[in-house]
């Protein structure tokens, strides 16, 4: 399933590119690939937030894609759209191969594997979850598209999610249609604080969706520093969360 699609307006300036090992900033940070700008603010395009999982009963969320999957998604579908594929088969390759990628993911699958998320998922390990095959995972992110701060990656808290109205209309209108396409999802877990207050703010009202947000879950990039420390300290609350809402919601 796809929502908002925009592949179709980016494809001609993705086949325009040259072929190259890796763009630099100046290839794609451009006008072809604008999509909206306000204040400093710019949100560009990529290739691999574009497909929803409607099977899906787990979802995972982060603020916004940044650079490093910016250019490696348009890389990617710039190479797959030269051999014979259709659409949807292209956006899900792209999708598999850029979400969550490198030390974030690996960090991740070590964090759930201490919270025994594959005990619950009857599994030998959570990498599972990344595998190609696997439906019962969704990742996405807040806003599904690269945000940039004055050419800088935005990190969802300078500004604020939660009182910059730009950002929050934007954020806000995206995640809340993805989420309607998820009719089977039981556990969100939200990467970092800031995504975690941004979904309780806009469903506080909604326990349906609320009660089924994870709480404290550090965000798991090599970047954050205290996410071991933070992660230790919520272990426990963490571990009763993840049992409870898969017994309450019989997810096996």
């Amino acid at each position: 399933m796809s929502i908002n699609r925009l592949f179709d307006i980016y494809k001609p300036y993705i086949l325009k590119l040259d072929n190259k090992n890796k763009y630099q900033r100046a290839d794609l940070l451009n006008k072809d690939f604008l999509i909206i700008k306000s204040n400093g603010i710019s949100i560009y395009y990529s290739a691999h937030n574009e497909v929803v999982n409607s099977r899906a009963d787990m979802m995972i969320i982060g603020i916004c894609p940044g650079w490093r999957q910016m250019e490696m998604s348009i890389r990617y579908a710039k190479q797959l759209l030269n051999k014979r594929l259709s659409q949807d088969e292209i956006l899900k390759k792209v999708k598999l191969k850029c979400r969550l990628y490198g030390s974030t993911r690996e960090n991740l699958i070590d964090m759930l594997n201490s919270l025994e998320l594959h005990k619950e998922l009857g599994v030998s390990s959570s990498d599972i979850l990344f595998n190609e095959d696997y439906h019962r995972l969704h990742t996405t992110s807040l806003i599904r598209y690269p945000v940039f701060i004055n050419g800088n990656n935005y990190n969802g808290n300078s500004p604020s999610l939660l009182k910059n109205e730009f950002i929050f209309n934007i954020a806000s209108e995206s995640i809340k249609e993805e989420i309607s396409h998820l009719e089977n999802i039981k556990l969100i877990l939200p990467l970092g604080k800031a995504v975690e207050r941004f979904l309780c703010s806009i469903y506080k009202e909604n326990e349906n969706i609320y009660n089924r947000i994870i709480k404290g879950f550090p965000h798991p990039s090599g970047l954050n520093g205290h996410r071991m420390r933070f992660f230790r300290e919520n272990f426990h609350d963490l571990k009763l969360q993840f049992s409870s809402l898969f017994s309450s919601n019989k997810m096996r």
